[in-house]
């Protein structure tokens, strides 16, 4: 969050801040929808062992794939999965969760 404090505007209250992330700044965007992919894998996940490895895979990953994970969690291409599995599967790659 620090990083997008000092590229983009930053709107401080007493107890929350809104950055303003151009539209037309295709790598805002990505960094927009990379921070929106690890707060929804934070807030679901079951331990803060699983919390912290897929927002670190998630902070880590290529923009192609932030792209295509938020497009499947927002249902943008196709129809629409559900979102607990989107988020399992980004569990599951980030080595956090087990499969067998």
């Amino acid at each position: 969050m620090e990083d997008c404090e000092k590229k983009y505007t930053t709107i401080r209250n007493k107890s929350s801040y809104t950055t303003l992330f151009p539209l037309q700044d295709l790598n805002a965007i990505n960094e927009a929808y990379r921070l929106g992919l690890a707060s929804a894998a934070v807030r679901s996940a079951t331990d803060t062992s699983l919390a912290y490895s897929t927002s670190n895979y998630i902070m880590n990953a290529t923009s192609e794939e932030i792209w295509f994970w938020t497009s499947k969690l927002l249902g943008v291409l196709g129809n629409k999965i559900d979102k607990e599995r989107v988020l399992n599967s980004l569990y599951v790659l980030s080595g956090g969760k087990k499969i067998f």
